[in-house]
Formats: C-alpha cells, structure tokens, sequence
C-alpha cells in the first residue's frame, strides 16, 4: 500500500500522459488489427471489381 501511495506521487505531475498513455495504446491496436480487413476490402473488393477509386482511398486510409 505504501509503495502504492509512493509511485502515485510520483506520477501525479504526469496524470495527464498517464491516461492518455494506454487510450493511445488501445487505439494502436485497434488500428493494428483493422488492418486486415482494410486489406481484405482491397483485394475482394477493389481489384476483383477493378474499383482503383476504392483501392487508393482505402490505401489511403490505411496510411492515415
């Protein structure tokens, strides 16, 4: 409990970064695992329809 208190004033000038920090990991993620299914739309979509329209905008995407 006391190491608890300590560490928290320790990061208690960085509250801020503290939370942002793992919300910011958990969009990494999520963007991570889209990319796939960005693919996925690609392939099954774009090319197998000659969509080059759909192709550049999800590349697009998937470079944002």
């Amino acid at each position: 409990m006391q190491a608890t208190r300590k560490l928290a004033s320790f990061l208690r000038p960085y509250w801020l970064w503290a939370i942002l920090a793992p919300l910011m990991m958990m969009l990494e993620v999520t963007m991570d695992l889209a990319q796939p299914w960005l693919i996925e739309r690609i392939i099954d979509e774009g090319i197998a329809r000659q969509d080059i329209a759909l192709v550049m905008r999800t590349g697009g995407i998937m470079v944002a």
